[in-house]
């Protein structure tokens, strides 16, 4: 009996991984939590700002992030205040200034909307 070595346990190739099979499949999922908060998950893929989830302009100590369907700010004081459903969202931002947040809303298969709202400061 040879040890596997890199190829296939009878020795006769190597492995290729057939995406389609899930016993085959080879995945890794990352999380990234804030504060107890989940801001995103990934499949196979590294966590980045801006495909679900944007920091606030700088010393805002803000972030916005789609959680569990809804679109999400949380100030530097930890306050949270849902904005929006986020189902069919993506891409959140702020205007440089931080008085202006948006993101991308599905419309169809093809097709999305630029959304753009205004932040209020209590």
């Amino acid at each position: 009996m040879t040890p596997f070595l890199g190829g296939t346990n009878a020795g006769n190739g190597a492995f290729t991984p057939d995406p389609k099979n899930s016993a085959d499949a080879y995945a890794f999922d990352t999380t990234l939590w804030l504060l107890g908060w989940r801001i995103g998950e990934w499949t196979n893929g590294d966590p980045f700002a801006g495909e679900n989830f944007s920091w606030g302009p700088a010393g805002s100590g803000a972030i916005l992030f789609i959680n569990d369907g809804v679109l999400t700010l949380m100030d530097q004081f930890k306050h949270r205040t849902r904005i929006a459903p986020a189902k069919g969202m993506t891409l959140p931002a702020w205007s440089s200034d931080g008085r202006r947040i948006a993101f991308l809303e599905r419309t169809g298969r093809r097709g999305y909307r630029l959304m753009v709202m205004a932040v209020i400061q209590s």
